[in-house]
């Protein structure tokens, strides 16, 4: 964890200083302003950015003028992505192939009471497709609710705290006891939160936003008994769930026994103005704090039975104490849940064993234009996404950056009242 932290501390600072140059650069460029000038941060959309995600989870973000002066107002963002197969990821099994292809539609209410903050709403319907699986699932996610403020004189200074709901499927099996891959997955499966700061320098060309966030599961339903069925065919069901706090070092475990690491973020986002559009130029760190991990299942039905120990409690304490003789080898890594008595009377007991699943450091960088409309502003863009596994900055070396994959999106934004 030293050199993570290390990592992470040069590649915060490298993204200041880049933030500052590509500010001094770009401010030698006069554009003519968008109409009547109109402070940048004092509604989301108007002449800002939307916010930077810790993860650079390829989502199209707006930069812009927006809709000014609407106490609701809604954004619809629709954008498709394709992630690659990469050696950071998949390793030796690399074969070539893209890996997921996601087509996405955000959802976004937002409501502006005035003087106090500005709430979003977010609701992502999502479709996915493993390319190496054909697995196909959607298509609602995890819903969010974003709480922004702002500060300063003229409110340059932004901060924000968003709260994350594990309303996509986070459970769902690739076929009886096995958790289905994190890529096809729909939601975390874990109740999140995220921290947000940024600071906005405003010119008469346009903004310079400069900012920093911290992401993090924090709770989860999570399965404390099992019940087995064996009709239609053998297989293990939660029989009780209780809401636990999730931490598992810096990340947090879903009921699935995915652990998501905390993520921090650094992002620059650059508006540049014309008469009819606004340019929109951006780029996101995103730097997991550990690497992740998944769980591989399987069950089996043991000689334990009722007659020697009539209570699960009994049979789970006696496991507990004899593992070493259920293990075959290289099994030292496993842990045993005794689920509910078969029809027969024999415990059954679900194998559980956590594999690394390698979560690399990204760069996403974006090209947005917005055209101007102060009743239908439409957004266009893409992005593409680099993943780098050595990004030793400290040691004045880039590393190698794989290309990770790509996205393009449209969005609109338009007054509700």
């Amino acid at each position: 964890m030293k050199s993570s932290a290390k990592r992470s501390t040069a590649i915060v600072l490298a993204a200041v200083c880049v933030a500052g140059v590509l500010a001094l650069t770009v401010g030698h460029y006069r554009w003519s302003s968008c109409g009547q000038r109109i402070t940048p941060w004092a509604a989301v959309g108007g002449c800002g950015s939307g916010a930077g995600g810790p993860s650079g989870d390829m989502q199209l973000k707006w930069i812009g003028n927006g809709v000014e002066g609407a106490l609701f107002d809604a954004e619809v963002v629709i954008g498709r992505s394709v992630l690659s197969d990469s050696s950071l990821v998949n390793g030796s099994q690399y074969d070539g192939r893209l890996r997921l292809q996601t087509t996405t539609a955000m959802l976004n209410l937002y409501y502006h009471p005035p003087r106090i903050m500005d709430v979003k709403l977010t609701l992502p319907l999502v479709f996915k497709e493993g390319n190496a699986n054909n697995i196909k699932t959607g298509p609602i996610s995890d819903l969010s609710l974003d709480l922004t403020r702002k500060w300063g004189t003229v409110g340059n200074i932004l901060t924000a705290l968003t709260i994350v709901f594990p309303t996509g499927n986070a459970s769902m099996t690739d076929g009886v006891a096995q958790p289905m891959s994190s890529d096809n997955l729909l939601g975390g499966g874990v109740f999140g939160a995220s921290l947000r700061a940024s600071y906005t320098f405003d010119h008469d060309w346009g903004i310079v936003s400069v900012g920093g966030s911290y992401s993090a599961g924090l709770f989860a339903m999570l399965t404390s008994e099992y019940s087995f069925q064996e009709n239609p065919y053998y297989n293990m069901t939660p029989s009780k769930q209780v809401f636990k706090f999730s931490r598992s070092g810096f990340g947090s475990i879903n009921d699935a026994g995915i652990v998501g690491p905390d993520f921090v973020g650094v992002f620059t986002d650059i508006g540049i103005k014309t008469e009819a559009l606004t340019h929109g130029f951006s780029f996101n760190l995103g730097i997991p704090m550990e690497n992740g991990r998944s769980e591989l299942r399987t069950m089996q039905v043991s000689d334990l039975t009722t007659t020697d120990f009539p209570t699960r409690e009994a049979a789970q304490a006696y496991v507990d104490t004899t593992k070493s003789e259920l293990l075959r080898p290289g099994d030292s890594a496993y842990t045993f849940i005794v689920a509910n008595t078969t029809a027969n009377g024999h415990w059954p007991l679900l194998r559980k064993y956590s594999v690394q699943k390698p979560v690399p450091p990204s760069l996403t960088l974006q090209y947005s234009i917005e055209k101007h409309d102060m009743a239908l502003p439409i957004l266009i863009g893409g992005a593409i996404k680099l993943e780098d596994d050595n990004l030793v900055l400290y040691k004045g070396a880039l590393g190698n950056p794989v290309f990770a994959g790509f996205a393009m999106g449209i969005g609109f934004k338009f007054p509700v009242y």
